[in-house]
């Protein structure tokens, strides 16, 4: 019996250990999760180490959590200890081959991280156009909201801060005087086209020789089922193609969206178009800024292609060649 009760004791005493490392486990977590929704940078690097980073709670894991906290530190160190963020929105394989080679072809490699890379030794582009400006349109209500959209609805128009903006870079565009401005259809853009035009009425000979043209194809990112929601109402998969984005991994996107990628490669497309149509000309673009970046990345006028803060401000102009 004796033999008994000390086999009891022991069984006993193994399930309170086990019971007090389960709770210590469990309170490693609720502090990865506290230390998350606080932003606290320095507990996460801390608990990394110590909890499973793909541990979820109600059905979110801490990258999830992270990313819809907004914090991308956070995100970052996650993913570098182990957490999951594979079951992203991507390009199917097949695609993403045919892309790599088209990439390629534009001096551009895709890094085993997904991010983009020059190729050493590869020629920057020349283009026929004499010269090559980007305007940016001004902020509308979605970018004030930090609210996805490529299409015109009520959230997309130029606010008077948008306008403002156009209204003071303007002069600048009449000392380039552009043989061609090239401007997306969406309304932001005409509209800021309009406020430049009204402008270029000072100069006689703009206002009869510049050419007008408008073209889907310096529209910005498709954002397919993010279209009119801000990050903060992404949710699940979603989040974590938010990460993969905000990464710049290339062939990552979003549900019925287009990828970094493709606008690459349209944007490439595009500027064959202007060689072919516009040689010898001062060419100015009324665009979007994923495809000024685009724009960026192709003639290698910033050092680090896979760094997409080298967006153009709103109501902004740059000098791309």
């Amino acid at each position: 019996m004796t033999k008994y009760n000390s086999l009891i004791t022991a069984i006993l005493l193994l399930c309170n250990l086990l019971s007090i490392t389960n709770a210590a486990e469990v309170t490693l977590s609720e502090q990865m999760v506290r230390a998350i929704d606080n932003g606290n940078l320095t507990e996460v690097a801390d608990l990394v180490k110590k909890v499973d980073v793909n541990f979820k709670q109600d059905g979110v894991s801490l990258v999830e959590r992270a990313c819809f906290k907004g914090h991308k530190a956070i995100a970052d160190i996650l993913v570098k200890n182990g957490a999951i963020v594979a079951n992203y929105c991507m390009v199917p394989g097949a695609q993403k081959q045919i892309m790599r080679e088209k990439l390629l072809a534009c001096g551009l490699e895709v890094t085993p991280v997904g991010n983009l890379a020059y190729v050493s030794g590869f020629t920057t582009r020349v283009l026929k156009s004499s010269e090559l400006f980007f305007l940016r349109h001004g902020n509308t209500l979605a970018t004030e909201n930090k609210i996805f959209t490529d299409t015109d609805n009520k959230v997309a128009f130029l606010t008077d801060k948008g306008k403002s903006e156009i209204e003071q870079i303007a002069a600048d565009i009449i000392s380039i005087k552009p043989d061609v401005i090239i401007t997306s259809s969406l309304t932001r853009c005409r509209e800021s086209l309009e406020i430049v035009l009204k402008k270029l009425e000072s100069d006689e000979y703009l206002v009869k020789n510049v050419e007008l043209v408008e073209s889907k194809a310096v529209r910005g990112i498709c954002h397919g089922a993010w279209e009119g929601k801000n990050k903060e109402e992404l949710i699940g998969e979603d989040l974590l193609t938010w990460f993969a984005k905000w990464n710049s991994y290339v062939f990552a996107k979003s549900p019925g969206g287009e990828s970094l990628a493709e606008v690459i490669i349209r944007a490439s497309e595009f500027l064959d178009f202007i060689d072919k149509n516009y040689p010898s000309k001062r060419v100015l673009l009324i665009g979007h800024g994923s495809f000024s970046w685009a724009l960026t990345v192709l003639l290698r006028v910033y050092p680090d292609p896979s760094n997409n803060d080298y967006n153009i401000k709103y109501g902004a102009l740059k000098k791309l060649y």
